[in-house]
């Protein structure tokens, strides 16, 4: 059995980069290609505006602005596809992974949290990254193997994490064969 999931991850983990290089792929044919420098500038200019978007349409308590949020994702993911190695792109995709989950598009965030976990280990966030994917896994779409992987992974490189939220992780590790619902149903009572 624990072969079989293994499988699973491996397979899952296939399809989702071959997912990754096309949406990298089609942001590339997209996007124009500036200086790193020029492509940061732009950046900081559409998050400000993606800011006063957001502002704007809560006051008016319009409709979301997906399509603004959709632009920033692009543009984001287009800073990676062009400089992947940049000490700068962790925290691009962070909000690119972020605006996502803001879209409800989890799975799309997911792939991109796996990206900076795994790619970008010195990210002054990662921490956050590893406990939201962990909360992923746990809270929306529940498998216990995963829970196992980012919960231990946080404890295990994280060392100096605060004591309180060491011993809530390692309570979901130590109830991880119950889902999330279940595990507050148990405290519940």
């Amino acid at each position: 059995m624990k072969k079989v999931g293994i499988l699973f991850f491996f397979l899952g983990t296939l399809i989702a980069c071959t997912n990754q290089e096309k949406e990298i792929a089609d942001v590339k044919d997209k996007v124009e290609v500036k200086s790193e420098e020029a492509f940061i500038a732009h950046l900081n200019a559409l998050d400000d505006s993606l800011k006063s978007v957001i502002t704007e349409s809560f006051k008016k308590q319009d409709k979301f602005p997906v399509g603004a949020y959709q632009k920033a994702i692009e543009q984001h993911l287009a800073y990676y596809a062009a400089y992947p190695k940049s000490e700068n792109v962790a925290e691009s995709l962070d909000k690119a992974q972020s605006f996502y989950t803001q879209l409800r598009a989890e799975e799309k965030a997911a792939v991109w949290r796996d990206t900076i976990i795994f790619n970008f280990k010195e990210y002054k966030n990662r921490p956050r990254v590893i406990e939201s994917q962990g909360v992923y896994y746990d809270a929306d779409n529940y498998n216990p193997e995963k829970i196992k992987l980012y919960y231990t992974m946080l404890l295990e490189e994280y060392p100096d994490l605060d004591s309180n939220k060491r011993a809530d992780i390692q309570f979901r590790l130590d109830n991880v064969h119950l889902s999330f619902d279940e595990l507050i149903e148990l405290n519940t009572k």
